[in-house]
């Protein structure tokens, strides 16, 4: 029980982070469409920096520091590289059959470094999640702790993906992500070049998903 007692316990900040959920995704349909991002990038950003404040929060295994840069670059760029290899062949596979889609509100006119930005908070939000899964399986002990709590967070992420992206497209892409994300973390603990990943697989292949691919007849 000590593990969820404290501003220090990363349990405490788990049962938060799933109760501010509950109330951020249940008012999000009630409020306007700038107001939706704003609640969620409040909502991705301001609780896991509450954690690392008030020490709830171990800003290693969220993966902003004490990082083995040569081990995380040699490993991430050969993940760097495939991933824009591979979004670029979806972007080619994609382009020629896909008829575009009447643009969606809350992406229209927004900058590349807004969406930088965005998928920034939103990889931020994951990581603080891994980092609290993580300290707590450790806690319990058991053969590879570390592992199942990435899989585990991204497991419980998941549902929020399905509810931010406003269409199945997206949502797909977006699952795509996670996934890739989680598993360059579970190689490197690098926040910094899951960001990378993410913006980069996002801005390739977020605008062609807000059209499902088309065949010509």
């Amino acid at each position: 029980m000590d593990a969820f007692l404290s501003f220090h316990a990363p349990g405490f900040w788990g049962v938060l982070a799933l109760l501010t959920g509950m109330v951020v995704f249940g008012l999000r349909p009630l409020v306007p469409y700038p107001a939706r991002a704003a609640l969620l990038h409040a909502y991705w950003v301001l609780l896991p920096f509450g954690a690392l404040v008030l020490g709830g929060g171990s800003p290693r295994l969220m993966g902003l520091f004490y990082i083995d840069w040569e081990t995380s670059l040699r490993l991430g760029s050969s993940f760097l590289l495939v991933g824009a290899a591979l979004a670029a062949i979806a972007r080619l596979f994609w382009g020629p059959a896909v008829k575009r889609a009447a643009p969606d509100p809350l992406r229209s006119g927004i900058s590349l470094a807004a969406v930088v930005g965005t998928v920034g908070a939103e990889e931020f939000f994951w990581g603080f999640l891994r980092g609290l899964l993580t300290e707590l399986l450790l806690r319990q002990g058991g053969e590879g702790s570390a592992y199942w709590a990435l899989w585990l967070a991204a497991l419980l992420l998941l549902p929020a993906v399905w509810l931010v992206q406003p269409s199945a497209p997206r949502r797909v892409v977006k699952s795509v992500v996670l996934v890739v994300s989680t598993v360059l973390f579970l190689y490197t603990h690098n926040f910094w070049l899951c960001w990378s990943m993410h913006a980069l697989l996002w801005l390739w292949l977020g605008e062609a998903a807000s059209s499902w691919p088309v065949r010509r007849r």
